[in-house]
């Protein structure tokens, strides 16, 4: 069985071919981005999106990019998602994984991001920490510092259950109901 990479935009991007134009999904005239964007302006939710610029198996493996065609493409996609597809009012970066060019440096991309957000949309909360530069501790809390919204990974440090920041390391499938089948102070 063949695997799809990372990376397959959700709408009609200007920045990779890899996404809904190139499906069968309305005969490659769907965004789904749009549809979701109108549904959640038009019943009052803000909207966050979770996005991961530096892992894009599909730059990385199919399309061969260097690291500067790579990272603007990175940014383009995210400057579409902020610009045509909110207000978006959070920003779930996520991830340093492994599906970029050779020589990409994490935090370049996500400085860059940072700044990006900052210019396009001031009021978007971003996510704790970039991706998972201080996080992966086992443990639903970090230390005190950095603060939420921070774009600097400076204080990332030792993690503790008495950290000051709640901050969910690992979202993937984690419920939000107590129970047997559910969250606890053991395994989330």
């Amino acid at each position: 069985m063949l695997e799809s990479p990372q990376g397959f935009a959700l709408w009609p991007s200007a920045f990779t071919n890899y996404s809904v134009a190139a499906s069968a999904y309305k005969a490659g005239k769907g965004d789904v981005l749009r549809e979701f964007a109108d549904a959640a302006n038009r019943w009052g939710i803000k909207i966050c999106y979770y996005i991961n610029p530096v892992d894009d198996g599909y730059l990385t493996s199919v399309a061969n990019t260097s690291v500067e065609e790579y990272t603007r493409r990175q940014l383009g996609m995210l400057t579409e998602v902020l610009t045509d597809y909110g207000p978006v009012n959070r920003l779930w970066f996520d991830g340093l994984g492994s599906m970029r060019p050779a020589g990409t440096s994490p935090s370049a991309v996500y400085d860059k991001a940072f700044q990006l957000v900052r210019s396009l949309s001031p009021s978007t909360l971003i996510s704790p920490y970039r991706g998972d530069v201080c996080t992966t501790t086992g443990s639903l809390y970090s230390n005190s510092g950095p603060p939420p919204n921070t774009t600097t990974s400076a204080s990332c440090g030792a993690f503790s259950e008495d950290g000051e920041y709640f901050h969910p390391n690992e979202l993937h499938g984690i419920t939000m109901q107590e129970g047997p089948d559910g969250n606890s102070d053991t395994l989330p």
